[in-house]
Formats: structure tokens, C-alpha cells, sequence
């Protein structure tokens, strides 16, 4: 299938626009660029509050270098533990 180059800048054009939209820049630092994951006590693990379910088999995510949330793609902030 052949795609003309009016075809492709469009649909660049189109791509760039969803990119842009959804931007980190426009909100770092404020709290909803961060996954807040906390300590399971009754069954273990840690929990994002994007619903992630996650097993350290040593120390925390943070003491793992976890520094974003495999699921959400958001900054990982850590409750709990001693990472």
C-alpha cells in the first residue's frame, strides 16, 4: 500500500497533536504525576493507587530504584517502608 505525503504529514500532524495534549511539562511537580504506592500489610507487596499490585522480593520499589510506575507511567511516590 502506497501513502501519498499529504496522507502521512496529516496523520504526523494528528500524532504530534495527542502527543502535545498529554505533555508532562504542563504538570510536573503537582500531585497527579505521582503514583502513590503503599505497603500491603495483610498480604505483602505494594499497591499503586493506579490499582497495581506489585512484590519486592528485597527491601522497597524505591530501594529497587523504582522510580516509575510500570503500569501508569507516573512518577512513583513511596508510603511506607523504609526506602
Amino acid at each position: 500500500m502506497a501513502y501519498t505525503a499529504r496522507f502521512l504529514s496529516a496523520q504526523v500532524k494528528t500524532a504530534m497533536n495527542k502527543i502535545q495534549r498529554h505533555w508532562p511539562s504542563d504538570r510536573v511537580g503537582k500531585d497527579m504525576d505521582s503514583c502513590i504506592w503503599t505497603e500491603d500489610a495483610t498480604e505483602g507487596g505494594w499497591i499503586g493507587s493506579c490499582g497495581i499490585r506489585w512484590e519486592c522480593d528485597y527491601e522497597t520499589p524505591v530501594d529497587n530504584g523504582m522510580n516509575f510506575c510500570p503500569r501508569c507511567g507516573k512518577r512513583l511516590k513511596q508510603k511506607g517502608g523504609e526506602g
